[in-house]
C-alpha cells in the first residue's frame, strides 16, 4: 500500500516504546487530524472533479468508486 505518514509512523514508535498515555493521546490527535485533512482533500478533488464530468462519466465514476 501507500507509505505510512509520518504521523502514523510516530503514533507506531510511541506504541513499540510504550510511551505514557499523554504522548499516546497526543500521537493520536495527530493520526485523527492527518486523516481529517486527508479526507477534506479527497472531497475537495471529488467535488472538483464532479463539476466537469457529464452525468453519464459521473455514473461511470461512481460506479468505479472514484467518487
Amino acid at each position: 500500500g501507500p507509505p505510512q505518514s509520518s504521523e502514523v509512523q510516530a503514533l507506531d514508535r510511541a506504541i513499540e516504546s510504550k510511551a505514557s498515555n499523554s504522548e499516546l493521546k497526543t500521537a493520536i490527535s495527530k493520526v485523527e487530524a492527518y486523516r481529517k485533512a486527508k479526507q477534506e482533500e479527497l472531497e475537495k478533488a471529488q467535488a472538483d472533479l464532479r463539476k466537469v464530468l457529464s452525468v453519464r462519466q459521473e455514473a461511470i465514476a461512481t460506479a468505479n468508486g472514484w467518487l
